[in-house]
């Protein structure tokens, strides 16, 4: 299965391995530069949801760079194909 369109279309499987790897890169050397809340500017945690690495301000909560939500998107509904997926609840949730 697909999850993009035309031949350079990566399959799901594949992008997770892909993130996988980066991320398993990103805790080995840790990031460039701890990422400051843009509405506090204190220094924000790194959380994993399905794998995708997020900002989270204890104040002002969760921040996804450019790809990150399409991501956790496609990743929680992968894990439930057949449900719909309400990913703003199960985020409240965890953090």
């Amino acid at each position: 299965m697909q999850d993009g369109y035309g031949p350079d279309a990566v399959t799901f499987d594949e992008r997770t391995r892909l993130w996988q790897r980066a991320l398993r890169a990103v805790q080995e050397r840790g990031r460039p530069a701890d990422r400051k809340c843009p509405d506090c500017s204190e220094v924000m945690k790194h959380v994993a949801y399905k794998l995708v690495e997020l900002d989270h301000c204890e104040d002002h909560g969760l921040y996804f760079d450019p790809s990150e939500l399409q991501l956790a998107l496609e990743r929680a509904a992968h894990d439930r194909p057949n449900a719909p997926v309400d990913v703003i609840a199960e985020l409240d949730e965890l953090f």
